[in-house]
C-alpha cells in the first residue's frame, strides 16, 4: 500500500492551515498596525493643538505683562504723591491692636491711604457686634462698610472696607506744622 497519496494532501493541508493563520495574523496585525497609527495621528493633532493654545497663551501672558509694566509707572507715581504720614499710621496699626477680638483673628488686612480693609472670622455673633460696633465708634473712619459676611456652623466670615477720614488728619497735621 503506497501512503505518500495520503502524506500529500495532509501535507497539502497543514500548509494551507499554515498559510490561513500566517494570513490571519497578517491582517490582524495590520488592522492593530492602522489603529496604533490612527491613535499616533491623533495625539498628534492634540499635541499640535495645546501647543497652539500654549503659543497663544504665553502670547496673552506677555501683553498682559507688558501693559502691567507700562501701567505700574503711573501707579508707583500716584503712590509716591500721597505719602503715610507717620501719625495716621501709627494710630491704624493701634486701632488694629485694640480691635475686641476674643476667639477670632483677622486673616487679611490692606492698607491704602484712604482705607483700610479687614478680613477675618469670629467664633460667635456677639464678638462680630463688639467689632462692628468699636469700629463705629472710632472717629478715624469717615465709612465703614460691611462688604462680607458670611456665617457658617462655627464661624463668622466678615470683610469691612473702612474709608479712612482724612480731612481731619488734614487739618491736624496743617495746625502742627
Amino acid at each position: 500500500m503506497n501512503l505518500l497519496p495520503w502524506r500529500q494532501k495532509l501535507h497539502q493541508y497543514n500548509l494551507k492551515q499554515t498559510l490561513i493563520k500566517c494570513l490571519v495574523y497578517f491582517i490582524f496585525s495590520a488592522i492593530i498596525y492602522s489603529y496604533f497609527i490612527y491613535v499616533n495621528h491623533q495625539n498628534q493633532q492634540h499635541i499640535i493643538q495645546h501647543r497652539n493654545q500654549l503659543s497663544s497663551l504665553s502670547q496673552n501672558l506677555l501683553q498682559l505683562v507688558q501693559q502691567t509694566e507700562k501701567l505700574r509707572p503711573h501707579y508707583k507715581l500716584h503712590e509716591n504723591k500721597l505719602p503715610i504720614k507717620r501719625p495716621h499710621l501709627f494710630e491704624v496699626l493701634n486701632l488694629l491692636n485694640e480691635l475686641p477680638l476674643q476667639e477670632g483673628e483677622l486673616s487679611q488686612i490692606i492698607f491704602s491711604i484712604q482705607s483700610l480693609q479687614l478680613k477675618g472670622y469670629v467664633e460667635d455673633q456677639n464678638e462680630f457686634e463688639m467689632i462692628h460696633h468699636f469700629l463705629n465708634q472710632h472717629t478715624l473712619f469717615e465709612k465703614i462698610e460691611l462688604i462680607q459676611f458670611k456665617p457658617t456652623k462655627d464661624q463668622i466670615y466678615f470683610e469691612f472696607d473702612l474709608k479712612i477720614d482724612t480731612r481731619e488728619k488734614i487739618n491736624e497735621q496743617k495746625n502742627m506744622e
